[in-house]
């Protein structure tokens, strides 16, 4: 079947203002050179530590200034690629304001949100929470991936998103874990889940040495007239990877 391509880029776990620059940099890089149609950001593109009730976390920032950071970071990914359309979906780190609204500011609720702090209605930005997810690009489903989860992602948390979100002949892509995975369940249907790798640094301060186990990387998808999506995961080592012959980073 004749027809145009869709061009997508997954970004998951950006973790923006804990991002790893180098990482970043090379997605940045790739966008700028091959422009894809469409940029899903997949949850978690915020750190969100003012927000946060973790034990460890990062408190030296307020709100403004995450969302402000925020902000930069899709302004430049819409300098690299400003012709893209752009998905941001919710991911569990988005939802510490609400959850901290809920907590602490309840007459809050309803007029502060992440959405409306990054401006996404004006940027042209379609905004998915959590409970609108996955999406649909042909037979490819997107989700972040802390839905399928619980508290702590299992060891073989592809096995657990292909068995809650697959459907026959589908490909489901998460993020989340920070740790890249793929499994094809076969039986009645056969259906693949795929996690991606993440864009923010491997080593936090809180985790006080501990290794994390997370890797580096993104998605590029194509979607074909037919309704068939092929799905590419891409690792990025010591921030550079290599695509079509060329390698990408400093």
């Amino acid at each position: 079947m004749d027809g145009p391509l869709h061009s997508g880029v997954i970004l998951c776990d950006v973790h923006y203002e804990e991002r790893d620059k180098p990482a970043w940099g090379a997605v940045l890089a790739y966008l700028a050179d091959q422009p894809p149609d469409e940029i899903v950001i997949a949850g978690d593109f915020l750190e969100l530590a003012s927000c946060s009730s973790h034990p460890g976390a990062t408190t030296e920032s307020d709100l403004r200034e995450d969302l402000t950071r925020g902000r930069e970071g899709i302004a430049e990914m819409r300098r690299a690629a400003p012709l893209a359309s752009i998905v941001y979906m919710e991911g569990n780190h988005e939802t510490r304001l609400l959850r901290w609204l809920r907590s602490n500011a309840p007459a809050l609720l309803g007029s502060l949100s992440v959405e409306a702090g990054l401006d996404l209605a004006r940027l042209g930005i379609l905004y998915v929470p959590e409970d609108k997810q996955p999406i649909e690009r042909g037979n490819l489903r997107i989700l972040h991936g802390h839905q399928a989860m619980g508290k702590f992602p299992p060891r073989y948390h592809a096995a657990r998103v292909a068995e809650l979100y697959g459907r026959h002949g589908t490909v489901t892509v998460y993020g989340h874990t920070h740790k890249p995975q793929s499994i094809q369940r076969v039986g009645d249907e056969v259906a693949r889940g795929v996690g991606l790798g993440c864009l923010r640094m491997l080593h936090p301060g809180w985790l006080h040495g501990s290794p994390a186990g997370w890797e580096h990387g993104f998605g590029i998808f194509y979607a074909r007239p037919d309704g068939v999506t092929d799905l590419y995961s891409v690792a990025i080592r010591e921030g550079r990877f290599a695509w079509a012959g060329k390698v990408y980073g400093a």
